[in-house]
């Protein structure tokens, strides 16, 4: 395995620097997700996972799934990996047929553990056949310091194609030719960083103010969430994942009755789920809890691998109804929404540093961690530019696409959601010795959802 220098953008930014100076065997900063593809149309599945694996192993890998990072000061930068060993990188598994969903996500369990080798490209992939109906998954996972959620889904939709005419290609083959490209142009690079530069004293002037009205009376506060049994224990290596659908229409039908958003039905639908597991599983009745809500501050035509941010959301009372809880809900993200549209994008990222520090301060702490709450219960984050077409590997038509999530300590689980065709495509990830059980949450997610379906008006309900 041969590196070189590249040339240019090759400095990790102070994100991506994080990210390396905040893991740990039990933090792992890798995130993955988990293509399920049906049975190819034509020919049998075994031919066709063996054709799939062959071409995985024999294409280059290019920008940035190429690249290993130089973690040295004084400047820590990225380095070209001339011959990347697709042997190493690229593995294949196969369940004991016919595997069902559970015992698939169970297989992820066991393999997103191990911390990625710095010395090679910070990812692996995994091609595992035997899953029920004859269908095929990809699980790859991949560094966070790669790309933020949304950056990640359009390289993995970027691999696949609209037709099942086309060859199998993988992620880290890059996007195919009718995918949007990210310009090149050294002269707009320039003039792009050149102009930021020049508008830095202003955004600084006017971070100040808005920073002091995000703190006093925007997002949900640190250290507010509800305490559990689990509250002062550190997250273990191990992880547990699960992965469930809901029907979009649906979704959107219970959103309409509510005057709700589909993210505001779905922290609903979680904080109601989350809950009543902690009541079933760990015998005790939770405060009021609280979410991390990533929010995307990428603009139109915008490539970037990492344009987030984050707040705190408060969500419904412990003791309140479906319906109770859902307008709670959307009441505590409107006012979070409303205050970060008024603050400057510096102020928003300060906010964000501010979550993230005390989730970082939290966990450090050498005594005590019972006696702090948790800065948030979970996360949610809905992930959203998905195509509305359906999308193929080969003849293999993907079926879902799960997240496969990072958990940090201070936040019990992640929950991601990727909006795919007319379902939501829904991944759960969590510490197992704090939610050993994610599938029984899947279910409580599952079980919230119809509730609330089945109380819809009768109108609203048969559109």
């Amino acid at each position: 395995m041969l590196a070189r220098r590249e040339a240019g953008m090759s400095r990790l930014t102070p994100l991506e620097t994080s990210f390396f100076a905040m893991e740990s065997p039990t933090r792992p900063m890798h995130a993955g997700g988990v293509m399920l593809f049906d049975a190819p149309e034509h020919g049998d599945v075994d031919t066709f996972v063996d054709d799939v694996f062959a071409r995985f192993r024999a294409t280059p890998a290019v920008p940035p799934w190429n690249r290993r990072p130089v973690i040295r000061l004084p400047l820590p930068h990225w380095e070209a990996v001339e011959n990347v060993e697709l042997d190493y990188h690229v593995r294949r598994a196969t369940l004991p047929r016919p595997g069902s969903i559970q015992q698939l996500m169970e297989l992820v369990s066991h393999l997103y553990p191990t911390l990625l080798d710095r010395d090679r490209p910070l990812w692996e992939a995994y091609i595992i056949d035997g899953i029920e109906h004859a269908r095929t998954a990809v699980f790859v996972k991949a560094h966070h310091s790669l790309a933020d959620g949304v950056g990640g889904l359009k390289m993995f939709f970027g691999s696949l194609s609209n037709s099942p005419d086309d060859d199998p290609r993988p992620v880290w083959a890059g996007p195919r030719e009718n995918s949007p490209r990210r310009s090149t142009s050294e002269e707009s690079g320039w003039a792009s960083r050149i102009a930021r530069v020049a508008q830095m004293p202003r955004a600084l002037a006017q971070s100040v103010p808005d920073t002091v009205r995000l703190a006093l009376d925007g997002p949900a506060p640190p250290f507010m969430a509800a305490k559990t049994p689990t509250t002062g224990t550190h997250i273990s290596a191990a992880r547990s994942f699960a992965a469930l659908e809901l029907p979009l229409s649906d979704v959107k039908r219970v959103g309409k009755a509510h005057g709700a958003t589909v993210n505001d039905v779905l922290l609903s639908l979680c904080d109601d789920a989350m809950h009543r597991y902690v009541s079933e599983e760990q015998g005790v009745d939770a405060g009021r809890m609280v979410a991390i809500m990533p929010l995307s501050t990428r603009k139109e035509g915008d490539e970037a691998t990492h344009a987030a941010g984050a707040v705190l959301v408060s969500l419904g009372a412990p003791s309140a109804t479906p319906q109770e809880r859902i307008k709670q809900v959307v009441a505590s993200t409107h006012h979070v929404k409303a205050r970060v549209r008024r603050a400057s994008p510096l102020a928003f990222q300060l906010q964000t540093f501010a979550v993230l520090a005390a989730m970082e301060l939290r966990e450090q702490l050498p005594v005590g961690r019972s006696l702090v709450p948790n800065v948030a219960n979970f996360t949610l984050s809905n992930v959203s530019g998905s195509p509305s077409g359906a999308l193929y590997l080969g003849r293999a038509q993907m079926a879902a696409l799960y997240a496969v999530p990072i958990v940090t300590g201070s936040n019990a689980a992640n929950i991601t959601v990727i909006p795919y065709r007319e379902s939501l495509c829904i991944g759960i990830g969590a510490a197992r010795n704090l939610i050993p059980n994610t599938p029984r949450l899947a279910e409580l997610i599952q079980a919230s959802f119809a509730g609330l379906r089945e109380r819809l008006p009768t109108k609203v309900a048969s559109r």
